[in-house]
């Protein structure tokens, strides 16, 4: 929470600034913004959390956790999209 909201006020700031409007383009250009963008480096702010309270956070960790993890997260996240 400490992190998600500030990032999230900054990042849709942006976005807004980036990609005016509410069409059907606008709305497609801003998901898929956030999906190649603030998508992944919110998981990996989530992975580095997770390591982070199993004690278990370094850098070589948080390495193989992304190289492991990050691709297959993000594509079960892109499945959730049509559904909205």
């Amino acid at each position: 929470l400490a992190f998600f909201g500030p990032a999230a006020h900054l990042w849709f700031a942006m976005i807004f600034r980036l990609v005016p409007g509410n069409g059907l383009p606008s709305l497609v250009a801003k998901t898929t913004l956030g999906q190649v963008f603030f998508g992944p480096i919110v998981t990996v702010v989530f992975f580095a959390s997770f390591l982070w309270v199993q004690r278990s956070l370094t850098q070589a960790a948080l390495r193989d956790k992304v190289s492991r993890d990050l691709l297959p997260t993000v594509v079960a996240g892109l499945g959730f999209w049509p559904l909205m």
